[in-house]
């Protein structure tokens, strides 16, 4: 009876433990990419509260942003940050920044594009 079996049972189980696996690496370096984006976008809404609260000038604020997205190593550029100041009801500050995180597979490379939004009002309470 024993004798009579084929083995297929741990070709599935192969595949699966395989398959899972797979899951996992991809899973591993794809998350760490995600909670980078909601880190940052956190930061950048504190960079719009102080840029707000302090009066920064553009150029500083440009470097900030730089700076956080440079330390979690984003590909962005000067160009990829927008300041917009408004003047309704005492004045607000709005950041828009784009950028690109690369991530390597065996034999792929994906980008992901990511697109962070902050804004404050301008003074001190």
């Amino acid at each position: 009876m024993i004798s009579s079996q084929r083995g297929e049972g741990r070709i599935g189980c192969l595949f699966v433990l395989l398959l899972a696996v797979a899951f996992g690496y991809v899973a591993f370096k794809i998350i760490p990419v995600y909670i980078d984006k909601m880190n940052f976008e956190e930061d950048l809404g504190r960079e719009a509260s102080k840029a707000g609260a302090n009066f920064w000038t553009d150029e500083k604020i440009r470097q900030d942003v730089l700076l956080m997205a440079r330390f979690k190593n984003f590909q962005m550029g000067e160009d990829d940050i927008t300041i917009t100041r408004s003047r309704v009801l005492g004045g607000e500050v709005k950041l828009e920044t784009k950028y690109s995180v690369p991530v390597e597979f065996p034999g792929y490379k994906y980008t992901f594009k990511f697109v962070a939004k902050a804004s404050s009002l301008v003074g001190s309470l």
